[in-house]
């Protein structure tokens, strides 16, 4: 009925859909107008708060929270309230938005003596560079922590998406109804995005939107320019996938008597992830392939680890293998050829390993505090080795990159943030009210171990689509209501 649509989560959703069509949303333009959009989505949040927790029924016949006072139970209207977000997530979620907020204050002007005490490098390098434009006034110098100050203001504000993204998920996501209408946002966004990659497969065609791309021939694109960026995001979607399926076989297990019943409960959850994992298989990425394998592996045995599910782990890992045997059969000119004939010459002299070699070298040019959010491409050129040539803009390593570019700092605000998200994903995963939020919770898992992966040798993240995609759906996870502790 219209009533039971959850409104509020309508918008994140339409973002899921929009955010990567216009090629992933890189642009400065148009990363700009995600943030304002997802700025709106969460301003409506507020605005409009939930009226009750009965939006978070489903009639699946698992006990539903409270729909409100009644003469048994007294309660008062705040009490029937969906419950304040849960301290550890809202504490992750500050983290994301506080790295951002370093970032911006390494754009800042600080004493030289400061600067020098905690950046020495950093500061003779702007010395430097202020003596040879004529800039070195008289009076005691102020210098700012980051070696591209606009660059680390703009990262700032990239930065800020997941944190607005996540926490607009957070909440609305106490509701199962908004809750799946937010996984049909990121699995019909990666339909869509595995048939724009068909049709120009099919096609041979190497524009978009009117835009001559760079030539990958063979591989899936979709709208993104880089297929290995595609992938991540087709990773993100497969995990939430997995999970659906895994809670469509458990209720067709339980509550369905007739074969037919069993198979329109599992059936549209399991062609969703053939042909979310054939997508992943033919954007021909590696990386992605093994971070999926990973990621897999996680959720089965999350799957199998529950008391009296001891079976299940078997199944999960059935799963994980049958993904690789998937891989093989399909793959043949894809993700599986291009790894057979990776070579270890490659893995340990290739450019990648080569550019995060040099980036730790960058990093210990202000092992501190780093040479400023989003600075990587001006500073790299002060550490790139001669084998690496052309300019490069990214560390192709979120993680040395995230080290180099705000230093222990930045990275200790991320791993605490980290380790408080974990902390909720924990409390969902063993205490969630139904197998619903647990099934939420697995699919965060999974996207958190292939993510995790994945961004070991890429940099998918810095996609404001990918960011979106994964905040959403870490958000909505987060919010899943939890059995009373004791």
């Amino acid at each position: 009925m219209i009533r039971h649509v959850p409104w509020r989560a309508l918008p994140l959703a339409a973002l899921l859909l929009w955010a990567p069509l216009p090629f992933a949303s890189v642009s400065p333009v148009f990363s700009i107008v995600l943030l304002l959009l997802t700025l709106a989505a969460l301003a409506l949040t507020f605005l409009f708060p939930a009226r009750s927790r009965s939006e978070g029924e489903d009639g699946s016949g698992e006990r539903a929270l409270a729909l409100g006072p009644s003469k048994s139970s007294p309660m008062s209207a705040t009490s029937a309230m969906p419950a304040m977000p849960a301290t550890s997530a809202m504490l992750a979620i500050a983290a994301v938005a506080a790295v951002g907020l370093f970032g911006w204050l390494q754009s800042l002007a600080w004493p030289e003596s400061l600067v020098h005490a905690v950046a020495p490098e950093v500061a003779a390098l702007s010395r430097q560079a202020a003596e040879i434009s004529g800039e070195v006034g008289a009076g005691p110098s102020r210098w700012p922590l980051s070696l591209a100050v606009e660059s680390s203001r703009s990262a700032a504000l990239d930065w800020l998406l997941p944190a607005a993204a996540a926490l607009a998920a957070l909440r609305v996501g106490a509701s199962r109804r908004a809750r799946r209408l937010l996984l049909g946002g990121i699995v019909l966004s990666a339909f869509l995005q595995i048939a724009i990659g068909v049709e120009l497969w099919i096609s041979r065609s190497d524009s978009l939107w009117g835009v001559t791309l760079a030539h990958f021939p063979g591989r899936l694109r979709g709208s993104f320019v880089n297929p290995n960026h595609l992938s991540l995001f087709l990773e993100i979607a497969l995990m939430a996938i997995f999970a659906w399926t895994w809670w469509s076989v458990r209720r067709a297990w339980l509550e369905s008597r007739r074969a037919e019943e069993r198979l329109l409960r599992v059936g549209p959850a399991a062609l969703a992830f053939l042909l979310v994992f054939a997508g992943v298989v033919l954007t021909a990425s590696r990386a992605g392939v093994l971070a999926v394998v990973g990621g897999l592996v996680a959720q089965g045995l999350l799957v199998g680890s529950r008391r009296g599910r001891t079976w299940l782990l078997g199944a999960g890992l059935v799963a994980a293998l049958g993904g690789v045997a998937f891989v093989t059969l399909v793959g043949v000119e894809g993700a599986l050829g291009r790894l057979v004939s990776t070579s270890f010459d490659e893995i340990g002299g290739g450019a990648r390993f080569q550019a995060a070699l040099a980036t730790f070298d960058l990093w210990q040019l202000s092992p501190i505090t780093g040479v400023g959010l989003g600075a990587f491409r001006a500073a790299f050129p002060l550490v790139q080795p001669e084998a690496l040539d052309g300019l490069w803009r990214h560390a192709h390593s979120d993680w040395v990159e995230l080290l180099a570019t705000t230093g222990l700092v930045g990275l200790a605000i991320f791993l605490g943030g980290l380790w408080g998200y974990l902390r909720r994903l924990t409390k969902v995963l063993n205490d969630g009210e139904g197998s619903e939020e647990r099934a939420a919770g697995i699919a965060a898992a999974g996207a958190l171990v292939t993510v995790g992966l994945h961004s070991f040798v890429d940099f998918g993240l810095t996609m404001p689509a990918n960011a979106l995609a994964l905040a959403v759906l870490l958000g909505a996870a987060a919010a899943a209501r939890t059995k009373p502790t004791r």
